[in-house]
């Protein structure tokens, strides 16, 4: 059954909210553990009370839905991005033991970030919702409504050759492929990062410096400093 959510706005702030249901009934360790803990791949939750009525609010920050996102054509790096964003989600479901029939997967839903095209999820800690959900099936009607340019087309098939592959199918192999093409662009544009780096040891910058830019992630602490020999090295280590 699909949940109806609600879009509000609070200054500069966007919030998804959701009004409980009288069938509804919250599944309270969930709800404590996503309450409680930043967990990569879902949107951070809030459960208020009013009288009766139970209310979820998520905090968007500066994200767009799935489906606004898949309007446009989209880069090989985009892609690969949302793909792993989605796939480790799964892994963090595991690591928390909450339950993917739980995850709210329809892409109106599905937040993506508007510059580092990271996912986030609604995770909906109802102890009535059990969808079903197979990561697989999902990432292939994904793959269908991505629009992409002629030029990638081969790659692309490649993607759903991994996914169609059945028992063979590996959940960890097929993030470690997606990882290694998306290492493959940073490598492939690495002269462009020398030329920040050279900048950045000219003007005696640190590495926060970098932390803000498009296409680096942040590495260490504000303010520490990072030798060059280490820098490129480090680009690629899972966050």
């Amino acid at each position: 059954m699909k949940r109806k959510f609600t879009k509000e706005h609070i200054g500069d702030d966007s919030f998804l909210t959701y009004q409980l249901a009288p069938e509804d009934v919250l599944d309270l360790c969930s709800l404590g553990m996503m309450k409680c803990n930043q967990i990569k791949g879902f949107l951070p939750i809030c459960h208020s009370q009013l009288n009766q009525q139970q209310t979820l609010t998520y905090t968007l920050l500066t994200m767009l839905p799935l489906s606004q996102f898949l309007k446009k054509e989209l880069s090989r790096k985009q892609i690969l991005e949302i793909l792993i964003g989605v796939t480790r989600t799964m892994d963090a479901c595991n690591e928390w033991i909450l339950s993917p029939a739980r995850i709210v997967t329809e892409f109106e839903y599905v937040m993506v970030h508007s510059t580092s095209n990271k996912v986030s999820f609604v995770y909906l800690p109802l102890q009535s919702r059990a969808e079903q959900f197979e990561l697989t099936s999902y990432l292939i009607t994904l793959l269908d409504e991505i629009k992409i340019d002629t030029s990638e087309q081969d790659w692309f098939k490649s993607i759903y050759v991994l996914l169609e592959s059945g028992d063979d199918f590996s959940q960890k192999s097929f993030l470690s492929q997606l990882e290694k093409w998306l290492a493959d662009i940073f490598v492939k544009d690495r002269p462009i990062f020398n030329a920040m780096f050279e900048q950045s040891l000219e003007a005696n910058e640190t590495v926060a410096a970098y932390s803000t830019t498009k296409h680096l992630p942040k590495l260490i602490n504000e303010g520490q400093s990072l030798k060059k020999q280490n820098f490129f090295s480090r680009i690629f280590t899972k966050q």
